[in-house]
């Protein structure tokens, strides 16, 4: 791998430009999707599109990286936030359907130092344990550092988290007693400041009386910059379906209302309908479908159970990028419509960028996203099938006797199967799975 030179730490565009990864994995962006149908939902919005065919095929060369599918958003973002009024920066990021743990991030080399944008390290080469997907609110945070004077500026960082999650892999708080014996920052000298917050499971959300959006895990009109992403599909069509209405649940609707009507910003990143496909055919049937095979034949089981398991319901509801910003559009005016406290102005909304990218997956990454997404609906999926009156299988133990194998032992099976059963050398190549990247701004 050629060696990555040394870049100006001024420019966090160049210096995005600049890093990159050990599996240097190639993006491209889609092809110039068809004019849209005009609509009042899309005139006040089709002007600020990008064009993804301009993109990073021709820039390859210039500009690898595993950052590469992130770059013109950030750009827009750093051109649209204005952190000259305020040196206290109020964000929040939401990854679904968890933030990633145990992701290692040091140079691939330990005699390789790593690159800084502003106050933060990035790796120039990482360990395979990392992808393109793990730092993406780390690279939006350096870029908002970078827009402002060094020191001046201060991160509040809120990350949103379900219910189910281990709070000791938030990245940790200030500490509270100032260490001045000690290396590196205090509580005086740090400037990002982390913290997390419950954020309603809108999958779980569905069979619960939990009413219309918005259910905001911060003060409504407080973000300058928010993070919403998914890179894997929905587990239930209901959560999709509910994602551009106000009339349900909805992650996206509760983001928007966080914004700040000060130039409040939200990267908002979700897999297309080519993109669900792809991770479902080729990143994850690959290995559940062998896997479940083998398990029927092993225990006896019907192709009930196969289906059950298997099944991904969302998929097909899902929708191809035109529509999908036809449908933020929409939503858009029809937030900026709606019912306001008195004496508030109506919220002013619009689409600043928009285009599809094409973004490698690493599988400690998706893994960890759909077994904590998924485990619970196949619990419930093998429990029902043993219900039904189906005999619970047996197998062999090491000592060589007969022992049943519970449903808990075969729920366990699938997530272990998945997250460590080799591809066959046939599977061994994925393309990356189509995401459409949307850049909101509010602007009153």
């Amino acid at each position: 791998m050629p060696k990555t030179p040394s870049p100006d730490h001024s420019d966090f565009t160049s210096l995005l430009g600049h890093l990159t990864t050990a599996s240097e994995a190639p993006t491209t962006a889609a092809s110039n999707p068809p004019a849209l149908a005009a609509s009042e939902a899309q005139a006040g919005n089709a002007e600020h599109r990008s064009d993804p065919t301009s993109s990073d095929s021709e820039d390859s060369d210039t500009v690898p990286g595993q950052f590469n599918w992130l770059k013109e958003a950030i750009e827009v973002l750093v051109a649209n936030i204005d952190v000259a009024a305020n040196n206290l920066v109020y964000t929040l990021c939401h990854t679904q359907p968890c933030p990633l743990t145990n992701i290692v991030i040091k140079p691939k080399h330990e005699n390789q130092l790593p690159v800084f944008i502003g106050d933060i390290k990035v790796p120039v080469q990482t360990t395979e344990t990392i992808g393109p997907v793990a730092t993406t609110f780390q690279v939006i945070e350096a870029a908002i550092h970078n827009s402002a004077d060094p020191g001046e500026l201060c991160i509040d960082i809120t990350y949103a988290v379900p219910m189910k999650f281990n709070m000791n892999h938030i990245p940790n708080s200030p500490v509270t007693t100032p260490n001045i014996g000690a290396s590196g920052a205090d509580y005086f000298s740090m400037n990002v400041y982390p913290k997390a917050v419950v954020a309603i499971d809108h999958h779980h959300a569905l069979n619960t009386s939990v009413p219309s959006s918005p259910h905001p895990v911060v003060a409504p009109s407080s973000i300058k910059v928010s993070l919403l992403e998914r890179f894997i599909p929905p587990s239930s069509t209901e959560e999709y379906l509910h994602l551009f209405t106000m009339d349900a649940p909805s992650v996206l609707v509760d983001r928007l209302v966080e914004l700040s009507p000060k130039g409040g910003m939200l990267v908002f990143i979700y897999p297309t309908l080519q993109g669900a496909t792809t991770f479902s055919s080729t990143y994850l049937g690959a290995l559940l479908d062998p896997l479940l095979r083998n398990m029927i034949g092993l225990y006896k089981l019907s192709a009930d159970f196969a289906y059950g398991v298997g099944k991904a319901a969302a998929v097909s509801q899902m929708l191809p990028y035109e529509k999908m910003l036809r449908k933020l559009s929409i939503l858009l005016r029809q937030l900026e419509r709606g019912a306001t406290a008195p004496n508030r102005p109506k919220p002013k909304f619009k689409i600043m960028h928009s285009n599809t990218q094409i973004v490698p997956l690493e599988r400690k990454e998706w893994t960890q996203w759909w077994i904590h997404q998924e485990s619970d609906r196949i619990t419930k999926v093998v429990n029902t099938y043993f219900n039904k009156g189906h005999m619970l299988p047996n197998k062999m133990n090491t000592s060589g006797d007969m022992e049943d194998v519970t449903a808990s032992d075969l729920v366990r099976e699938v997530c272990d199967g998945v997250k460590e059963r080799p591809y066959a050398e046939c599977d061994a190549a994925r393309e990356g799975i189509e995401v459409g990247v949307f850049v909101v701004k509010r602007t009153s």
